[in-house]
């Protein structure tokens, strides 16, 4: 779908020419065709093949005079195209230098330039020196390679080839951006009777279908898709690049403004703060100064804001600079979104840029190094060097949703990721199945202080195996908070281990985490202390000693009795009752054949077989309950 936008002075002939290319006069307003001259935005299409089949074409017919200029901006949004127009009766005038230089600001992919009313010049010379300064205007722009068309609506000369360039335009949008969230800047809400609100704008990404729960922002109402139109026919869906008019309901007419977005719930937020690169047009001469006040138009909404220079305290004309606008009533902004700047008095367009980061949240410092490395870094021309400090600042970011962002050509993400992961710039791991991205520094630095973690452990306990994984994941996860104010979720922290236990920089057993060279080394006294233990046990396996015995055998010593635990050699039962493991085991199984033989067992009856004390065969079999081994039925046990 393409959508093509007129630009160019007043009563230059736009809107004829529309007129000639569609059939449809684009002036809907009784004052307008009163006065000849465009006030509103107005709308038409043309067919995408010259037998009136294929797609639709959308036209934006703008107006051009000074008074209307903030219309010009609304109607320029999402155009993959613009008709910059010249009258040859008056040549370049102040409103097409403006609108060309808005075109140029906003990057409008293509620029046809038309010299129109050719048929009211009889004087070559004069057609000649009027194409001339034409040729000379564009040169300064993106648009100097662009050939200009000579045409004339009234006798029909040169609209065939004028038709044949749009034709040929390239339809074509990024994957990207018809998967990103669908979003529609309204430029226009009216009524029908019998159908109730109706909204219409260029959807600017993703894609809408009848039916569907639709909020509108800033103001948050909520409402659903009752009908769907592209270029006057019903529609079930729409995407990204059309034209469309919405019939919503559960929303009141009242409730929305130009300027407001149409989007799905939850998907984009508005922001009062955004962090934007800003270039400034030679031609004005007013220097932008810190706190000043602009009106800031993007998409189909202006908005006063006020400019926070970062790094400087202003930006000379046809200068660069990084700027945080500070928006007096929030807007939906997304990130490489293109803007332009005017004074609000006296109406002059200061120029324009890109926004950065949206909503950025953050009021930087104006004159900090950290501060003009975030800018410098999302305004670099390298997309490695975007993709790293967008990861940067958003650790784990899911690979996936990088994909989604327009900012990047189609197959270009991928050999930036992989260059990336080859300069140890980024490193990949898996979270819960899908790929995901962290820094090389980040992940060093987690990486250093888990191993120091994991050292101060090892010389503080030196008798167990590893750190418990909870305790590891509580401190990395408070570090984290504390440091770099991220906040680390078990699946992170699951995805950070097996990216070093990959790297063999640590081992895992069950839930202790060690390094890869702690061995457990008991002392002599400590050897001796548990072979005496071992000896007490095996004298009497389903009597073991009491729990005080058994701390005076091994001395008082609770690390070593924690160690011999956690090595599996014995279980603890409850607080006090110690077994060997392959005692406790026995046991078990001797519990399992009685019920094998008899169905139900007493504890008596288990006390009887395994000649053990009552309080031993009461933690056993409550043991056993709780491995779901037995069951508790009455007095008895029957088998789970």
């Amino acid at each position: 779908m393409r959508v093509i936008g007129t630009a160019g002075h007043v009563d230059h002939g736009k809107s004829a020419l529309v007129t000639a290319l569609t059939g449809i006069d684009p002036d809907r307003l009784h004052e307008e065709k009163q006065r000849g001259l465009t006030i509103q935005l107005g709308y038409a299409w043309m067919a995408q093949h010259e037998d009136g089949t294929g797609e639709r074409i959308g036209l934006i017919d703008v107006p051009g005079h000074l008074d209307f200029i903030r219309n010009m901006l609304a109607g320029v949004t999402g155009i993959d195209a613009a008709l910059l127009v010249v009258a040859a009766d008056e040549g370049v005038m102040p409103q097409t230098r403006e609108h060309l230089a808005i075109l140029d600001l906003l990057r409008i992919p293509v620029c046809l330039p038309v010299l129109t009313k050719v048929d009211t010049i009889e004087d070559s010379e004069w057609l000649a020196l009027v194409e001339m300064d034409f040729a000379e205007l564009l040169a300064e722009s993106r648009y100097r390679e662009a050939e200009i068309i000579k045409a004339s609506a009234h006798t029909g000369y040169g609209m065939e080839e004028l038709a044949h360039q749009i034709r040929s335009l390239d339809s074509h949008k990024p994957q990207a951006i018809l998967e990103a969230p669908a979003r529609l800047p309204i430029d226009r809400i009216f009524t029908q009777r019998g159908f109730g609100t109706i909204v219409t704008g260029t959807l600017v990404a993703g894609r809408l279908a009848v039916g569907e729960d639709i909020h509108i922002l800033p103001s948050g109402e909520q409402g659903r898709i009752r009908g769907l139109q592209a270029y006057h026919q019903s529609v079930e869906t729409c995407e990204a690049g059309m034209r469309v008019a919405v019939n919503v309901s559960g929303i009141s007419h009242g409730d929305i403004q130009r300027g407001h977005t149409l989007c799905h719930p939850g998907t984009w937020q508005s922001s009062l703060l955004l962090d934007v690169e800003l270039q400034q047009l030679p031609q004005v001469g007013i220097t932008l100064q810190h706190d000043m006040e602009v009106m800031v138009f993007h998409g189909a909404s202006e908005v006063l804001a006020r400019v926070r220079t970062i790094g400087d305290s202003e930006i000379e004309p046809g200068s660069k600079g990084y700027c945080q606008l500070v928006l007096a009533e929030p807007a939906v902004v997304g990130r490489s979104d293109r803007f332009i700047v005017r004074m609000p008095s006296p109406s002059l367009t200061l120029g324009g840029g890109t926004v950065l980061e949206a909503p950025s949240g953050k009021f930087w410092k104006r004159f900090t190094d950290n501060a003009l490395d975030h800018f410098q870094a999302l305004s670099s021309a390298e997309p490695g060097v975007r993709l790293v400090h967008q990861v940067e600042r958003s650790p784990f970011l899911r690979e996936l949703t990088v994909n989604e962002d327009p900012e990047y050509q189609e197959g270009q993400l991928s050999a930036v990721i992989g260059h990336a992961i080859d300069q140890r710039k980024l490193l990949r791991l898996t979270i819960h199945r899908e790929p995901h991205l962290i820094t090389g520094q980040q992940a060093q630095q987690w990486e250093d202080f888990v191993l120091h973690e994991l050292r101060q452990y090892h010389q503080t306990h030196p008798l167990r195996r590893g750190q418990q994984r909870g305790e590891l994941y509580a401190s990395l996860a408070a570090r984290m908070q504390r440091q770099w104010g991220h906040k680390l979720t078990p699946g992170q922290f699951t995805g950070l281990l097996s990216l070093w236990q990959e790297k063999c920089l640590l081992r895992i057993e069950a839930n202790n985490i060690a390094l890869p060279a702690h061995v457990v080394s008991l002392t002599a006294q400590q050897q001796e202390a548990a072979r005496q233990l071992a000896a007490s046990m095996d004298s009497k396996p389903f009597n073991p000693p009491p729990m005080h015995e058994i701390q005076r055998i091994l001395n008082q010593d609770a690390p070593l009795l924690e160690s011999l635990i956690e090595s599996g050699e014995y279980v603890l039962l409850g607080t006090d009752i110690l077994f060997q493991r392959s005692a406790l085991s026995q046991m078990q199984t001797i519990v399992l054949a009685m019920l094998d033989e008899q169905e139900t067992v007493t504890m008596a009856q288990v006390r009887d077989r395994l000649q053990a004390s009552r309080k031993y065969v009461q933690a056993l079999l409550e043991h056993m309950d709780a491995e779901q081994l037995t069951r508790r039925q009455g007095d008895a046990r029957i088998r789970c």
